[in-house]
């Protein structure tokens, strides 16, 4: 599910090497960019600059625009280029630590001189997961973005490690964010996350995936969500779920992947303004539980939907929504019931495992 998440909020851009950053914003990306602002900068000044000095010349907003599309593991990297560069991957507006665990950003960071010049910023540490999630955590202290447009992070220990969650969304709905996506994988207990994020007036695409506990308090209200993502997580009974709904008066696209131990039977969907639904749950319940569970959608406004259940529960829709497109994937063949509020549809695709 960890391609679904990516895909919900924001791509993932190929990773750059370190040794060809410069190289690469110089040869690519800036003469693009001294297209667009060749009034600012006359081309009798530029010719006076070496290859090498060619960046410099650049505006700190211009600059802070070129690291936006470098991945953040390297924009913060480039802190170690000068005195003038340490604070310049600080005004980025968007941070994605996806994938830095498993991925060779650990040889980067710890290994050789770069590792060594970084032990000035950030310290040392005996085990390489703890050193990159402080790297994460001295990242989010250290950036001062008047706005976070986004902010992604995944958290791939095993176990659970000293890491306060809570404060890094704390940081991100003070600097009114726009895309929030967490995913926790840990042995530990679920984490719950702070109430503020519920609160939180400027979240238009939220995804939250594994080990998070989602406790929605009574006062919860997000007027700007639009796109949510639940993956995996785990409710802490129905009604919170209820109220995650109902805080969200403009939800438009809503993609779910349950598991059977996720405390929620009844997982009921009432969204007014949803228009596209992606349901998974494949998951087998040990024929011994003898739990009845059911999917309850109540959303007239919806369009597109794909179900994907391979458990015994049933399913209903309320209101009849015209939908242009469904595609159906059962291990059990759907009840009458269910059937029949599809009929508006001239097509439908059913798929029995």
């Amino acid at each position: 599910m960890l391609g679904k998440l990516l895909s919900c909020f924001s791509s993932i851009h190929v990773g750059l090497q370190v040794g060809y950053l410069i190289s690469i914003l110089l040869e690519k990306g800036i003469p693009k960019l001294l297209e667009q602002t060749s009034r600012r900068f006359p081309k009798r000044n530029l010719k006076s600059f070496e290859v090498e000095d060619r960046i410099s010349a650049l505006p700190d907003d211009l600059l802070v625009r070129i690291l936006l599309f470098v991945p953040t593991k390297y924009a913060v990297l480039t802190m170690i280029l000068s005195k003038r560069w340490r604070s310049i991957w600080k005004m980025v507006p968007e941070l994605n630590y996806l994938e830095m665990i498993n991925d060779d950003t650990n040889k980067v960071i710890i290994g050789g001189l770069l590792g060594r010049l970084l032990e000035r910023f950030f310290g040392r540490s005996d085990q390489r997961r703890q050193w990159l999630l402080r790297f994460i955590d001295e990242s989010l202290q250290a950036h001062k973005a008047p706005v976070l447009e986004s902010l992604l992070i995944e958290v791939d220990t095993g176990r659970q490690v000293d890491v306060d969650v809570g404060n890094w969304i704390k940081k991100a709905v003070h600097r009114r964010v726009r895309e929030l996506g967490f995913i926790l994988r840990w042995s530990a207990e679920p984490t719950r996350l702070p109430n503020n994020l519920y609160t939180c007036d400027t979240l238009v695409s939220l995804g939250l995936s594994n080990k998070v506990l989602v406790d929605v308090p009574s006062l919860a209200c997000l007027p700007s969500l639009k796109n949510l993502q639940l993956d995996s997580v785990v409710y802490k009974d129905e009604d919170s779920l209820a109220r995650l709904f109902l805080s969200c008066p403009l939800l438009k696209k809503l993609i779910v992947e349950r598991h059977h131990q996720d405390n929620v039977k009844v997982f009921n969907i009432k969204a007014p303004l949803l228009v596209f639904l992606s349901y998974h749950y494949v998951e087998l319940k040990p024929h011994d539980e003898g739990i009845e569970g059911s999917l309850v959608i109540d959303s007239p406004a919806l369009k597109k939907i794909f179900i994907t259940d391979h458990s015994r529960d049933s399913y209903s829709i309320a209101n009849e929504p015209r939908l242009e497109k469904a595609n159906i994937n059962f291990l059990f063949y759907p009840d009458y019931r269910f059937r029949t509020s599809l009929s508006s549809l001239m097509c439908v695709e059913f798929v029995l495992s």
